[in-house]
């Protein structure tokens, strides 16, 4: 990949780029939802929770 500027978000429209990236983002965002629902039983006030 060519030297792209700061600011040029075309980089972020890459196929390659994104397909590389999705085993990371899906993990990332499975390991979040694991703690969030892990720890739903910690909530102070889970009459709130919706």
């Amino acid at each position: 990949m060519a030297h792209t500027p700061p600011n040029d978000r075309t980089v972020l429209a890459d196929p390659a780029l994104v397909a590389a990236s999705l085993p990371l983002v899906y993990n990332v965002v499975q390991d979040t939802t694991v703690r969030a629902v892990g720890g739903l039983g910690e909530l102070r006030e889970p009459e709130r929770f919706r």
